[in-house]
């Protein structure tokens, strides 16, 4: 018999956040991050955003309040994948 933790339902995980420097904000469960550039679907469209467009402190700090550990390539030698 599965022990009583497996046999609840999870939780969903909540979608990441990510602030344009204009300020606007897109919320996705499903992401790429590599150097340079994030790779994002929103509303089943795939979407390329420079990290350069990207508020990284604002980003960041959102994530943060809401759980999730966000991290943002530094080198091309990262990507970070999100699901």
């Amino acid at each position: 018999a599965p022990s009583a933790w497996r046999s609840r339902p999870q939780k969903p995980s909540p979608k990441t956040i990510f602030v344009l420097a204009n300020g606007e904000r897109l919320e996705s469960g499903e992401y790429t991050m590599e150097a340079g550039i994030l790779h994002v679907t929103l509303g089943g469209e795939r979407r390329a955003i420079a990290l350069s467009a990207l508020d990284q402190k604002a980003t960041t700090a959102l994530n943060r309040q809401r759980g999730i550990d966000l991290k943002i390539p530094q080198s091309r030698n990262e990507v970070y994948v999100g699901f």
